[in-house]
């Protein structure tokens, strides 16, 4: 906890990995429903949390299971913990970056336009590795989104690059 409140005091905003369990993961352990996740929230509501993992991003459906929580769930999404989590904490943000990010807004099309328009203001691309022959399949969804007017130009660009200029304090705008 003394983390957070360095980090709440210094005013800088925290991404954190969730892992699926202690022990052979990296990242803060959390169980099903994100709890943990929870309790940090409300104890910390002037830190601005980047959430980012699979753990995280499998928990955007509400039929995600222990054996799924590690792992790139498919399939229909019903609205699940992440989503409720997002409308209850203004202080929460979704960092999508990696597969998992991409997979969670991407495996259903229609929920995830319809999300990433409600969180629209708390959402960021972003990329967790960066080497040139990685493939980064959330550039090529991102730019689906864009050639097929998916989402109003305005929306992109925040989701894009206006909300981490905003939270990171880049002065970019």
């Amino acid at each position: 906890m003394n983390l957070f409140v360095q980090v709440e005091e210094a005013g800088l905003p925290l991404t954190f990995y969730l892992a699926p369990k202690v022990g052979g993961y990296y990242g803060m352990a959390d169980e099903l429903r994100l709890p943990c996740l929870e309790k940090v929230l409300k104890a910390f509501p002037k830190l601005t949390f980047l959430a980012h993992s699979q753990v995280f991003w499998a928990e955007i459906s509400a039929d995600v299971t222990d054996e799924k929580r590690g792992g790139y769930p498919k399939g229909p999404v019903t609205p699940g913990r992440v989503v409720e989590l997002l409308r209850d904490y203004p202080n929460l943000y979704g960092d999508l970056s990696a597969g998992s990010g991409h997979n969670a807004i991407s495996r259903d099309l229609d929920f995830g336009l319809a999300f990433l328009d409600e969180f629209q203001d708390r959402l960021c691309f972003a990329t967790d590795i960066a080497h040139m022959s990685q493939h980064l399949p959330i550039v090529g969804f991102f730019q689906r989104l864009e050639s097929e007017a998916l989402l109003p130009k305005e929306t992109l660009e925040k989701i894009k690059w206006q909300n981490a200029d905003r939270v990171l304090g880049l002065g970019l705008s």
